[in-house]
């Protein structure tokens, strides 16, 4: 995968066959505002196809003149996922838009407290964790003030997707590898429903962080620590992005601009006082859901500070140390939703032979919990999701170490897989009712995981 330097020209029989393929998710996207889950994850099936296509296109061939089709192509999907009803935390970007333009501080107030009763209209039921503060970086509630609508938000987000592509196509070049690589991630399904289907803000995250590597590569540590401060300053969690910095030359001046760049944007909303980190401190201490192991909130930054000692001394790639960077703090971190692999679907195309790219596929099935919220107002959290999601990531690392070791790994995995379903009432009931839960099953599962929602 990593051979991509080799003349000739892309296969217009690949070309067309993905085009063909697109088009086809295209048709059926636009159909509804709202897709449901099982209908949609064959589109994005779909669309992960024609994007493997294009990519294997990348892998024998250079292209080099492709990377304006690759930004065309990626405006055109994202066009599609326009008209999709966005997530519950689009409204949540709404109110705290809304609040800022009536002079109200969202991380004084919470959108529950009665004094802000007079602002409350038709999407005040779809505001998520009312009671809470917010917690998301002044960059983004400057962003959220700017947007009156969820329209005009999922057109900022789609703006940093095509940014992010550009800087993606700029850093493919300087590494010699064929722009067709940018399509992992301008037609990636986890990206595109994430980003302009759902309205998540990590593609403002992916475009800064690639800003930043790009900065480093061309020796310019300031503004690459004013960069990464800035996708700190639209999700606190981007802080992970400071060992880059740290295993890159200039430390000493990257991370003081970090800082000083996280420093002045939080100025602004410093009325809050204590209360300005408060809902970033309650997430990390109470939510769970999604992680590969039930880690408490120390795991990552403990993980990452070992990697960040290894990186150092072995001198490694900036975009190699943001990649594993971002990978880790999935890994590690004790909360996980699709869209937090955003950023790592980024910076992926840099390495193209990396196994990274599995969990930014796999990552997509968690959103059978999002639907699963959306259709009871309970969270629910399939038995089989997990191993659905990192199974494939873990075998795939243990083939590259010991491909015997690997075999014995499947074996026992098909002999546990098969006594579970032997035994397990949940599987039992799923196979008895052609694949439904019954729904007192449900109703009882719902009733035992109300209150929990989605960041």
């Amino acid at each position: 995968l990593e051979k991509t330097n080799v003349a000739g020209t892309t296969s217009a029989v690949d070309a067309a066959v993905a085009a063909a393929v697109v088009l086809a998710f295209v048709a059926g996207s636009v159909r509804a505002p709202y897709v449901r889950w099982r209908t949609f994850e064959v589109r994005l099936a779909l669309l992960g196809a024609a994007t493997a296509l294009v990519l294997a296109s990348a892998a024998r061939r250079p292209a080099p003149r492709w990377g304006g089709v690759v930004i065309a192509a990626g405006l055109a999907a994202r066009l599609a996922f326009l008209a999709q009803e966005p997530s519950d935390d689009v409204h949540r970007y709404l109110w705290e838009g809304k609040v800022q333009r009536a002079g109200v501080n969202p991380y004084a107030v919470a959108p529950s407290d009665p004094s802000l009763a007079s602002l409350r209209g038709e999407g005040w039921k779809d505001v998520n964790h009312p009671e809470w503060t917010a917690i998301y970086g002044p960059v983004a509630e400057g962003l959220f003030a700017a947007t009156p609508s969820w329209r005009a938000w999922k057109t900022v987000v789609v703006a940093a997707d095509l940014v992010a592509i550009a800087l993606l196509l700029r850093l493919l070049e300087a590494r010699s590898l064929s722009p067709l690589w940018a399509a992992g991630y301008a037609l990636h399904p986890l990206v595109l429903w994430s980003g302009a289907g759902e309205g998540h803000l990590e593609s403002l995250v992916a475009a800064a962080v690639l800003a930043a590597v790009l900065a480093i590569d061309r020796g310019r540590p300031v503004a690459a620590g004013v960069l990464v401060g800035t996708a700190v300053l639209v999700k606190a969690t981007a802080g992970v992005f400071a060992i880059v910095l740290l295993c890159s030359r200039g430390p000493l001046r990257s991370i003081p601009a970090l800082a000083a760049t996280a420093v002045a944007g939080y100025l602004p909303y410093a009325g809050a006082g204590a209360a300005l980190f408060a809902s970033l401190l309650r997430f990390g201490g109470e939510m769970r859901s999604g992680a590969m192991l039930p880690l408490g909130p120390w795991a990552a930054p403990a993980g990452l500070a070992v990697a960040a000692a290894l990186c150092r001394r072995t001198g490694a790639d900036p975009s190699s140390v943001a990649l594993h960077v971002a990978g880790a703090t999935i890994l590690l971190s004790p909360t996980v939703h699709p869209w937090y692999g955003v950023v790592l679907a980024a910076l992926c195309p840099l390495s193209p032979g990396t196994v990274w790219w599995i969990p930014t596929l796999t990552l997509v099935a968690l959103g059978e919990t999002t639907a699963g919220l959306r259709a009871t107002g309970g969270w629910i959290e399939a038995p089989w999701l997990r191993l659905a999601v990192y199974g494939p990531f873990l075998l795939a690392v243990l083939l590259r170490i010991d491909r015997r070791a690997f075999l014995a790994v499947v074996g026992a995995a098909l002999v546990a897989i098969a006594g579970w379903v032997a035994w397990h009432p949940s599987v039992q009931e799923i196979l008895g009712t052609g694949g439904q839960w019954r729904s007192e099953t449900l109703a009882a599962r719902v009733e035992g995981s109300k209150g929990r929602r989605d960041e």
